[in-house]
């Protein structure tokens, strides 16, 4: 079993891994993130669930809403889509659609 030192001393050690790898490449950014009392305590118990720490948690927060936000084009599977053959394509059905007689908009 793992005691409280040795637990630390591997954490030290990731986290010194860590800024190491960072002062190499370059891509370190520090910045101070303040939190209300509900975020907080709802990140606290995260990092208690997960094992992982507030810095990891935060990180993937970023990356997906990152992910999420930026990619703002369709994928290429739609982009590239041709069609289905065997099915009639819907602009085909507009002749049969009635007409409005009396359209608000017009």
């Amino acid at each position: 079993m793992m005691n409280k030192q040795q637990n630390l001393d591997e954490t030290a050690q990731q986290a010194y891994h860590e800024i190491i790898t960072r002062y190499i490449t370059g891509d370190d950014m520090h910045f101070n993130l303040y939190l209300d009392d509900e975020t907080a305590t709802r990140l606290k118990s995260a990092t208690e669930q997960s094992h992982e720490s507030r810095n990891a948690i935060i990180r993937k927060a970023i990356n997906q809403w990152l992910d999420q936000t930026q990619n703002k084009s369709w994928p290429n599977d739609i982009l590239e889509f041709k069609g289905i053959d065997e099915i009639t394509p819907f602009e085909e059905s507009r002749e049969e659609l009635k007409q409005v007689k009396d359209d608000p908009f017009s």
